[in-house]
């Protein structure tokens, strides 16, 4: 698995560049401002296999995460990059 870690506001150009690399077989992360896209995620058309979204920036946004983001901690997300086969970041 190639796990993408992201922490643009979907506005920024990073989730383009992003969308043109990810394939079905990728994990996306949600970070930081990239945790708006919780706000309208199907809007996104992401290809990605699993979405997962970091509790903590979730909560200081007041947001709230829709049924099929897997929602983990910062201690999960270390135990996520020890497990996947590479790790791109988008920042």
């Amino acid at each position: 698995m190639i796990l993408h870690l992201i922490n643009k506001a979907p506005s920024h150009s990073a989730w383009q560049d992003m969308q043109n690399a990810i394939t079905e077989h990728g994990s996306i992360v949600l970070m930081d401002d990239a945790v708006y896209a919780l706000r309208d995620i199907n809007a996104l058309a992401l290809d990605a296999k699993t979405l997962y979204a970091i509790d903590d920036d979730i909560k200081l946004r007041g947001l709230s995460a829709t049924e099929g983001i897997n929602v983990i901690s910062m201690a999960e997300l270390v135990a996520l990059t020890l497990t996947a086969q590479h790790c791109l970041s988008w920042f």
